[in-house]
């Protein structure tokens, strides 16, 4: 007993600096950055490197601005956030329905078909560049939004994503609306959307990352300067007789701030999102959620309650009376619940 009790502070203390010297590795490059949009031209290139500028040069944010005419960096901003915003909702509609769709719907071939939709995740983006090109060229769409943002509004990660989400649910919770005469897109919207929101916030995070780095499609579909994006417009950005790396710098970590953002979420939403348990259930805040979203689609007349997973009134009708007398109880957390 003694010596594990020593091995465990041992094994934490190396843990904590393993992890540090990664964090360490992987925040050095975003501070070099951000040291370097404050240093000049000569004190970025100066050997030996200095890394803390010997004056804070602020003009280079001012610069990116101004100096530059041919690189209008406000309307690429704004293009890339017009891009991304309509990408991820189209995104979430679409991987919602499809993971939906396979994990709750059992059709013929609906097994295979899913396999074939994870097998396009296997194909690099590089081997269909120049069909999608020609597609999306013969539907004239190469020089508007609607390319980029049709291309990127379904991708298989997030319909597997969402499958896997959804098959997690028990399918109880649906049965149980079915029979109290909810439609089927009600169901969808009010009860698996509603339990499925850590899932879509994940989705969120990954494929707004995904859209907003996006430079090879960019380059190849996107000619008209007006219309470039962000990262296409820090790819092309340099001046004719010398590189402005300050202002590179500069650019690059205004261009950082919008992937950085979802740091702050925190990470129980996240690993909730991305890890469900079948057998574990749903929490009761999701239970108590579920019932309001259940009430509100039913009738007057009866009221079905689920009580837990395995011991579920499937078919059970309740007046609006009995409900006073078992809420409490519809509302406490299920067995094994989180």
């Amino acid at each position: 007993m003694i010596s594990c009790r020593m091995k465990e502070p041992t094994q934490r203390a190396v843990l904590y600096t393993v992890i540090s010297i990664l964090g360490f590795v992987f925040v050095f490059r975003y501070f070099w950055m951000v040291l370097s949009s404050f240093n000049t031209v000569k004190d970025v290139i100066a050997i030996p490197i200095r890394f803390f500028p010997p004056e804070w040069n602020w003009k280079s944010y001012v610069d990116v601005f101004t100096a530059f005419p041919d690189f209008i960096f406000p309307r690429f901003i704004l293009n890339s956030h017009l891009v991304t915003t309509a990408a991820v909702l189209l995104c979430l509609f679409f991987s919602a329905t499809a993971g939906y769709g396979f994990a709750k719907y059992e059709l013929k071939g609906n097994n295979l078909l899913l396999a074939v939709v994870l097998a396009t995740i296997m194909i690099s983006f590089e081997t269909i560049v120049v069909p999608l090109f020609i597609l999306v060229r013969k539907i004239q769409l190469q020089t508007a939004y609607n390319g980029l943002i049709i291309t990127e509004s379904l991708t298989a990660f997030g319909a597997f994503m969402m499958q896997q989400f959804f098959y997690s649910l028990p399918d109880d919770y649906i049965e149980i609306a079915r029979i109290d005469g909810a439609m089927e897109c009600a169901i969808f919207a009010r009860i698996s959307i509603s339990m499925g929101k850590t899932a879509l916030l994940a989705l969120v995070i990954i494929h707004a990352q995904w859209v907003w780095n996006l430079l090879l499609w960019l380059m190849i579909l996107i000619s008209t300067p007006p219309k470039r994006v962000l990262p296409q417009g820090m790819a092309l950005f340099k001046g004719g007789y010398n590189t402005p790396y300050p202002e590179q710098s500069a650019v690059s970590v205004i261009a950082s701030l919008p992937p950085v953002h979802p740091v702050h979420v925190p990470v129980d939403l996240l690993r909730a999102g991305l890890y469900h348990d079948r057998s574990k259930g749903i929490t009761s805040r999701a239970t108590s959620h579920l019932m309001q979203s259940m009430i509100s689609c039913s009738g007057p007349a009866a009221i079905v309650i689920p009580i837990s997973k395995d011991c579920l009134c499937r078919g059970a009708s309740l007046t609006a009376g009995a409900w006073a007398s078992i809420s409490e109880k519809a509302r406490s957390p299920l067995p094994g619940s989180l």
